[in-house]
């Protein structure tokens, strides 16, 4: 949400009819719940960040089948213009996306099915970092947080997808603090 409205990515299209893609994000006015305006990106946009300068960062996994097209948007909140575009290399999956408490820096997940790895990266950056920030070793990343009052970096590891996961703290230079269990395929998180 930003101002008056609410940015909404359409990711698959699959139970809907053909006229709306999965490239695209939506942009309601919430008071009056109308569509004002819809933003073309690249195939399943599937997470996304707002900014210090209210810019809303997407991450495109670019679909499963190819042409694959990995790719990160940035988008001005106000006038709904792609400001940027960064396009990954083919069989590369960006997910899970977070900002931290100051909207300097935003963090998302990228590599192979499961071998994604931590990516830090300035809002005024103009290329891709190609170092990790964190690896993920033997770890299955599944998501990640970043806690808004201290910079850790919170991410869940989902292990095989049968078994408990965990929970992974570290710190906001990227060392690994402690780990917790949780249940089978841990995701979503929120700092209040």
């Amino acid at each position: 949400k930003v101002g008056d409205e609410v940015f909404m990515s359409n990711w698959s299209n699959y139970y809907t009819s053909s006229e709306t893609s999965n490239n695209t994000i939506q942009v309601v006015e919430y008071v009056n719940n109308t569509l004002v305006d819809e933003i073309e990106v690249a195939k399943e946009p599937n997470a996304m960040v707002v900014d210090k300068n209210n810019h809303i960062w997407v991450s495109c996994s670019g679909d499963y089948m190819p042409p694959c097209e990995p790719s990160i948007f940035c988008i001005d909140a106000a006038t709904h213009q792609v400001i940027r575009r960064f396009d990954l290399a083919e069989g590369s999956y960006p997910s899970g996306m977070a900002i931290d408490g100051a909207g300097e820096n935003i963090f998302f997940m990228n590599g192979g099915y499961g071998t994604l790895n931590v990516y830090k990266m300035s809002v005024d950056a103009t290329e891709i970092p190609e170092t990790p920030f964190i690896t993920s070793e033997s770890k299955v990343f599944y998501n990640l947080k970043v806690n808004p009052q201290n910079g850790d970096i919170y991410l869940t590891d989902a292990k095989n997808y049968v078994v408990n996961g965990d929970l992974l703290r570290y710190s906001a230079d990227g060392t690994f603090l402690a780990s917790f269990e949780l249940g089978i395929i841990p995701s979503y998180m929120l700092f209040n």
